[in-house]
């Protein structure tokens, strides 16, 4: 039976009072799910190096005068391949330093399970990088800038590009696998658009030194070439926008960035990949810190920057082994964290292969000892510090070397 004209117009009227409910209820859902997320963003403990563990990190926190640090980060397709510590002297002609560091480096903190480092980004916590690299290396990070591909391209147009010598004919893919540069073998200029696809961009059956040397290539002389005022570069930084955050406000990062173009103009800087050693898996190569190396490197290069454990800040214990029993390095992490003392894997350091484990402390022998007792091994095995010189052990506040004696699954005491 048809409906009547009057009918049919009550029909329609009840369907679009349904669906205007329907659209208004959504609405407000959303709004709720914004707010939300935009409250736990605010109240959110992240775990920060420079903070008390209960502390929220600022977006706009201030650099200290006292050699100043700035983790660089530039965001390709496999998160952030490409990264930069950077610390500034601190005083008129002392060195500057620049350190690449892997994007395929295991890095961990405080409440953050062992990952890569270009695997730590975090919409919650925009200075989980920093906290990762700071706990890992021992270094104050005091923020971070970290750039998209996209941003990268403007940075490096805004210098007037760049020139690389590129040692083979190489093909850049992006995340579809296609291929979106290929450059011959030999020097020659590079736009925005292709210097960033060269810095960040995979590569096909490439190295992660290739990787490296392929951002330092790129990165290093845009930030050597950056205005020389801090106008100027506040300007440019601006007009990246929201493809190029910091953690700390425009005009700290950019006098900060003035300094470290100024110290790489004149080479009055210190610049080295971590050192490290590559573990290669199925798919992928991994790194782990190599600290017999990389320690003594930091502390000359950044003295007044160092891992300073005390009130805000516990100490770090750093566990090696040479025995080849497996998983007895991630075994301790569990134990030394229930102490309130921060886990070092140790894995890439090497160590002698010993039938007792030993404990020893760069600070208070009490370090030792409690950590001794976390693990479940015998006062005999705290020793005497060896050195506590700039290039001497213990590389971190409590260093061990688990021996034979160790047993993975013994309780803690105390």
């Amino acid at each position: 039976m048809n409906s009547s004209p009057d009918e049919r117009e009550h029909e329609r009227r009840r369907r679009t009072a349904r669906h205007l409910r329907f659209t208004l209820a959504a609405a407000a859902l959303f709004g709720v799910a914004i707010l939300a997320v935009a409250w736990t963003s605010r109240h959110s403990e992240p775990i920060s190096p420079t903070t008390s563990p209960a502390a929220s990190p600022s977006a706009t926190a201030t650099l200290p005068t006292t050699q100043p640090t700035l983790l660089i980060q530039a965001t390709g397709t496999s998160g952030q391949v490409g990264n930069l510590l950077t610390g500034l002297g601190g005083s008129p002609g002392a060195a500057s330093l620049v350190s690449v560091v892997p994007g395929n480096l295991v890095v961990s903190a405080p409440g953050v399970s062992s990952r890569p480092l270009s695997q730590t980004q975090s919409v919650l916590d925009p200075r989980l990088p920093e906290s990762a690299v700071a706990a890992t290396l021992g270094v104050r990070v005091d923020g971070s800038w970290r750039i998209d591909r996209k941003a990268l391209a403007g940075l490096v147009d805004s210098v007037g590009g760049v020139t690389v010598n590129v040692p083979r004919r190489t093909r850049v893919i992006d995340g579809e696998d296609v291929v979106v540069l290929s450059l011959r073998k030999g020097t020659q200029a590079l736009t925005g658009a292709q210097a960033s696809w060269y810095a960040v961009g995979d590569v096909r059956r490439g190295t992660d030194v290739d990787a490296m040397s392929r951002f330092s290539a790129v990165m290093l002389p845009t930030l050597k070439n950056l205005p020389a005022s801090d106008a100027d570069l506040r300007e440019t930084l601006t007009s990246l926008g929201w493809l190029a955050p910091a953690t700390v406000a425009t005009s700290d990062l950019a006098t900060y960035l003035v300094g470290l173009a100024d110290a790489l103009r004149v080479g009055n800087i210190r610049t080295f990949t971590v050192p490290s050693t590559p573990v290669a898996l199925r798919e992928r190569t991994l790194r782990w810190v190599r600290y017999d190396l990389a320690t003594p490197l930091f502390r000359d290069g950044l003295p007044l920057a160092q891992w300073q454990a005390g009130d805000s800040l516990q100490p770090r214990v750093l566990v090696m082994t040479g025995s080849t029993r497996p998983g007895l390095i991630a075994s301790t992490r569990s134990k030394i964290e229930s102490g309130g003392y921060v886990f070092v894997d140790g894995r890439g350091t090497p160590a002698p292969a010993t039938e007792l484990s030993t404990v020893q402390a760069r600070g208070p022998k009490s370090w030792a000892k409690r950590t001794a007792q976390l693990l479940g091994l015998p006062g005999g095995s705290v020793r005497s510090s060896q050195s506590k010189s700039a290039s001497g052990q213990p590389w971190a506040d409590v260093d061990v070397n688990l021996g034979e004696d160790y047993v993975p699954s013994s309780a803690r005491v105390g």
